[in-house]
């Protein structure tokens, strides 16, 4: 959970990630600004964090678009399982939808294997600051 939280430095396992500015903590209600590469920045709010368990993330696309990123992990008998799922919402999400998953497709898987990778081989690590105590 320490690599999600840690979005200044995402750009190490989000392969398509310029940059992420996050305004706070990395906890719900908090805000920032991200840039994926050929894409115009666009701001982001947590709406949900819960530690060790997940957290949404909701972006502001054109045309009152909203795209819900849902994060979770959970245990399973031999570990953790890693999951992305995205909703699309707005008056011309059925435009955008489709869009975004073929975006998406090609670009998701790689950087998720990073992301568990990167986790899998890191020793546990408390990040100050990064949760609301």
């Amino acid at each position: 959970m320490e690599l999600w939280a840690d979005v200044l430095n995402r750009t190490g396992w989000d392969r398509d990630l310029e940059y992420a500015k996050p305004d706070g903590p990395f906890r719900t209600g908090s805000t920032g600004e991200v840039k994926l590469e050929g894409q115009p920045a666009t701001k982001f709010l947590i709406t949900y964090c819960e530690p060790l368990e997940g957290y949404t993330d909701r972006f502001f696309l054109p045309f009152y678009v909203k795209m819900d990123w849902h994060h979770t992990i959970r245990e399973t008998g031999g570990g953790r399982e890693v999951t992305f799922r995205i909703e699309v919402s707005g008056p011309s999400a059925l435009i955008l939808a489709p869009i975004m998953r073929n975006i998406l497709r090609d670009d998701l898987p790689p950087s998720v294997d990073k992301l568990v990778s990167l986790a899998e081989n890191r020793e546990t690590v408390t990040v100050p600051g990064t949760w609301p105590r």
